[in-house]
């Protein structure tokens, strides 16, 4: 299992997730949970503001169509 370098850094209503050393945007909050066979799960909750995309495809299609 490959491992990651993770830093968390909070000031105020401010937090800054870095993985690897490159910064993950946009980040609204974050959970870290830790278990008794030694794993870790950290759960990031990104908040994105822009128009919504709307893209279908069907199993059997050989084109892909955005709407």
């Amino acid at each position: 299992m490959k491992e990651h370098h993770v830093k968390i850094e909070r000031l105020d209503a401010i937090t800054e997730v870095f993985i690897d050393g490159e910064e993950i945007k946009h980040v609204k909050d974050y959970k870290v949970t830790s278990s008794a066979d030694g794993t870790t799960e950290l759960v990031l909750k990104l908040v994105f503001k822009s128009d919504i995309t709307k893209f279908e495809m069907s199993a059997n299609q050989k084109v892909q169509e955005v709407k």
